[in-house]
């Protein structure tokens, strides 16, 4: 791979933090940002459209970086998950490079919960309860064919789920799942996993899964998500169509009592000439509050910008585009995640732009009117992220955000953590 471009070296000398008891550890940290070749790049990011970008580190909500891991892991830190394993408050968890998937507490070691060996594939984490024990698990998937649960053991048989290994269970071995989600498909009460291959889905508390392929689900690409479109508590799938030159809403076969694993999805295009193609960064909730679940959206790969669909009542039919900002660039998968910061009414859009952007921004849209009509940026970074996770630490209700970058092309990789100071 060659690369091109400056090299810009920051070194950035915080202070010790310590608020109730054990903490993670603010250090000095040697930051090398690269502006390397674009991989995979449909839609070129032009230099005119990021000229004059606004990088304001100003609060709107007041933030604290930690830095939960400074270990330079390359490639290796791209699932990760907020969880709460075991009733007593969420901590985070990510791939710890080869050693395998660690739960992170402040001011102790990583917790390795299983030493699979993790690597370039591995692309994405969810955590969810798929058999039953009352307790989450967290399903993997990523570009090396592999889609696997560690399962949560369970109260009886490890009370310390931090000392105990979680079992691994393989869903398939076969197909790619650079994407994972998680939700009741089929409404059997049962979690069901999703990725860009098609639906897994659940049978036999975890033991047994089956498939619909694209067969059924016609979508192409990668950028998934899920979502109650109709309001009846039918999940459909968000996902690109045609190549990616379309975006989509696969309808649920369940609207018309059908079979979810065997009879065709029908697609619904919300965008027939999207501003970029590939794939595509998607994520679901009702950012108009107006009881009806809408679409967010921004290029994988290269330019095209944040918008959002504004999802039509049963009488419009036609799902309306509404551009947040046009600057923004390649977002990971994963890496819009639609949450409420601060004590305004939200909903807002945390965000971040991959290692190959020439912005690397990790930052929060605020839903100033929690309308979707106006916006206000906050930037928390220029280092760049990748599958970002937003939820609370501990028991503590204020949402903090999870990244790091995937560090493939380079460049430091840090797990790090920003944390809502009210």
């Amino acid at each position: 791979m060659t690369r091109r471009g400056f090299v810009r070296i920051v070194l950035c000398v915080l202070a010790l933090f310590a608020a109730g008891g054990a903490s993670w550890k603010i250090y000095a940290a040697r930051e090398l940002y690269h502006l390397e070749d674009r991989e995979n790049d449909p839609n070129r990011v032009e230099a005119h459209g990021i000229a004059g970008i606004h990088v304001s580190l100003t609060t709107p909500v007041p933030f604290t970086h930690r830095v939960v891991d400074g270990t330079a892991l390359p490639n290796g830190r791209k699932p990760k998950v907020i969880i709460d394993p075991d009733g007593h408050g969420s901590v985070i968890g990510a791939q710890d490079g080869p050693n395998g998937f660690a739960l992170y507490r402040p001011g102790r070691a990583p917790a390795i919960i299983n030493p699979y060996t993790g690597g370039i594939g591995a692309e994405d984490a969810q955590a969810a309860d798929l058999d039953g024990n009352g307790r989450p698990d967290i399903v993997v998937g990523g570009l090396d064919n592999m889609t696997f649960v560690l399962y949560n053991p369970s109260p009886r048989r490890c009370p310390d789920v931090y000392r105990c290994t979680w079992t691994k269970g393989v869903i398939d071995g076969t197909r790619a799942s650079h994407d994972v989600v998680v939700g009741d498909v089929d409404r059997d009460g049962a979690a069901d996993v999703v990725t860009e291959a098609g639906v897994y889905f659940n049978r036999a508390r975890g033991r047994a899964w089956q498939f619909a392929w694209r067969d059924v689900i016609p979508r192409d690409g990668e950028g998934t998500s899920i979502g109650d479109f109709a309001g009846d508590g039918i999940l459909d799938i968000v996902a690109p169509y045609r190549s990616g030159t379309k975006v989509a809403v696969f309808e649920n076969p369940l609207h018309r009592h059908g079979d979810p694993a065997h009879d065709a999805w029908r697609p619904k295009i919300v965008d027939p000439h999207p501003p970029f193609t590939g794939n595509m960064a998607t994520a679901v909730a009702d950012i108009n509050r107006d009881g009806r679940n809408d679409i967010v959206l921004a290029p994988m790969y290269g330019g095209g910008g944040l918008a959002w669909y504004e999802n039509p009542s049963p009488r419009a039919g036609a799902w309306v585009r509404h551009e947040i900002d046009p600057t923004i660039n390649f977002v990971h998968q994963g890496s819009l995640q639609v949450a409420t910061f601060g004590k305004h009414d939200g909903p807002d859009i945390a965000f971040a732009e991959q290692d190959q952007s020439p912005t690397r921004r990790v930052g929060v849209f605020y839903n100033v009117a929690g309308d979707g009509t106006r916006w206000r940026l906050q930037v928390l970074s220029t280092n760049g992220g990748h599958n970002i996770r937003v939820g609370p630490l501990g028991r503590d209700r204020r949402l903090s955000i999870v990244s790091a970058r995937h560090g493939y092309l380079g460049g430091y990789n840090p797990l790090d953590a920003w944390e809502a100071s009210r």
